[in-house]
């Protein structure tokens, strides 16, 4: 084209695309370094919710001779796709909530003693709690897709947040018979963490535990502080169906679900796992899973016990 480039490029209509390409950090919203080195870079570019490009700076050999060169990759028409999704779902969530909180409000206020199966109740509220969490999943899931999640850390009781867990589960529980045990340590009882947000890091792990164990199992819940560095761990203990090796390395993905799991529960949405696994990161923990197929599984988790450690990411140990 015989331009020679400069910063006047950013102020000629004309060629505003090309400003983005060449001086991103004068007329981009976002930047986002993907990758870079020596003779590359790769970084995504944002503009006003309009433009959303990946471009690549690098060199090529033509005659023997190098030349710089910019690859452009269009993400536009995929992250308006998926804006369009998440705001469908948002929603949709947003939607479910409402009705099904006023169902729950009539059916609390029904005598049960007057009923002739008073475990009618229990069974819908039941249902309708698992409604109404799938729905505020969904609404988490679509924050941390679009980096809208911020937490709220105080200081709480572990101890309410499990047993709230476990009563939510109640029905399930006597169903097939379960027993549950839990020990927590009296130094471990009450640390620093976001309780809304981790509500829906416990409750899918115990849900599984529970879904997914025998008639007649065991859940084992155990809370205690950790010797070795200022954390606070958790561990859930089941005598369930288990995951086998290959599942056990997507169990993290979104949508995920094992086959024995879709078997035994067909209804699932696969965002439990998705949800603990990212909202630990957020909380600056972290997760690590064994199981066996037939054999149970056992999940083991680390949470900040302490405030200043979400201010200063004292991860892997260091405790200075």
């Amino acid at each position: 084209m015989n331009i020679e480039l400069g910063t006047w490029i950013v102020k000629n209509p004309v060629y505003f695309n090309l400003s983005l390409v060449f001086f991103p950090s004068i007329t981009a919203s976002s930047i986002e370094v993907l990758d870079s080195g020596d003779d590359y870079e790769v970084i995504n570019i944002g503009w006003q919710n309009k433009f959303y490009w990946t471009v690549i700076t690098t060199k090529i050999l033509f005659k023997n001779e190098k030349y710089n060169c910019k690859i452009i990759i269009d993400r536009t028409p995929l992250i308006s796709k998926e804006k369009e999704e998440l705001e469908f779902l948002n929603l949709i969530a947003h939607h479910l909530r409402t009705p099904l909180n006023q169902i729950k409000w009539i059916l609390e206020s029904i005598d049960k003693n007057k009923l002739d199966d008073p475990s009618l109740i229990d069974n819908a509220l039941f249902i309708i709690d698992k409604t109404i969490f799938l729905a505020e999943s969904i609404l988490i899931a679509n924050k941390l897709e679009t980096k809208k999640l911020e937490l709220n850390v105080q200081k709480n009781d572990i101890e309410k947040l499990i047993r709230s867990s476990l009563t939510l589960l109640e029905y399930s529980i006597n169903e097939k018979k379960l027993k549950v045990q839990i020990e927590i340590d009296e130094n471990a009882r009450e640390f620093y963490f976001d309780k809304n947000l981790l509500f829906f890091i416990i409750f899918p792990l115990l849900e599984n535990a529970v879904d997914y164990n025998k008639e007649g199992g065991e859940i084992f819940v155990e809370i205690k502080k950790m010797e070795e560095r200022p954390y606070i761990l958790i561990k859930i203990k089941d005598t369930g169906i288990g995951i086998n090796e290959k599942e056990l390395n997507k169990i993290f993905a979104k949508y995920f679900r094992g086959e024995k799991a879709k078997e035994l529960k067909p209804t699932g949405f696969g965002l439990g796992m998705y949800l603990a696994y990212n909202l630990l990161l957020l909380h600056k923990g972290k997760i690590e899973i064994k199981s066996k197929e037939n054999e149970g599984t056992e999940i083991t988790l680390e949470l900040p016990a302490y405030k200043e450690i979400y201010d200063y990411n004292l991860i892997n140990g260091d405790k200075s």
